[in-house]
């Protein structure tokens, strides 16, 4: 195997390139069960310095703010928005001319969702749109896209 030839197979065997945000950005989804058919799904972004992620409160005049869509089930309930925890910011941004309200490290999305008392187990899937920036410049929205079995 020449030099070309293995090039090519390790880029075979890594798939498609990543972009650059999904190294800005680490995602991790959990449930919590409440009780016997209430559970909260967890949906945390982990987001590197000197990043951050614009809150889903954040003006559209500016970043555009997160957004949290699950793809309809009818065995899903959910109750409420996506609450956001976590260390919650706000500054004038100069380049948009509008404040703006964000999450420099880490924000926890938790939606709480209802299931019918006869489902035991079900597939709930997602998206999260998101936008990542630094003082300087903001990358283009990205989608990250979820499935998780409760």
């Amino acid at each position: 195997m020449n030099t070309n030839q293995m090039w090519l197979e390790i880029k075979r065997m890594l798939g498609k390139p990543k972009q650059k945000s999904d190294f800005i950005v680490n995602w991790l989804i959990v449930s919590k069960k409440i009780n016997f058919n209430t559970y909260d799904i967890h949906i945390t972004a982990m987001v590197k310095y000197p990043w951050y992620m614009p809150s889903q409160q954040s003006s559209e005049e500016g970043p555009l703010p997160t957004v949290i869509v699950f793809t309809p089930n009818p065995n899903v309930v959910l109750k409420g928005i996506p609450i956001e925890q976590g260390n919650l910011k706000e500054k004038w941004c100069s380049s948009y001319n509008v404040s703006i309200w964000y999450y420099k490290t880490a924000v926890d999305f938790v939606q709480r969702i209802q299931l019918p008392n006869s489902v035991m187990k079900l597939k709930l899937e997602g998206k999260v749109f998101y936008t990542t920036c630094t003082e300087d410049k903001c990358l283009p929205s990205e989608e990250f896209h979820f499935q998780m079995e409760i």
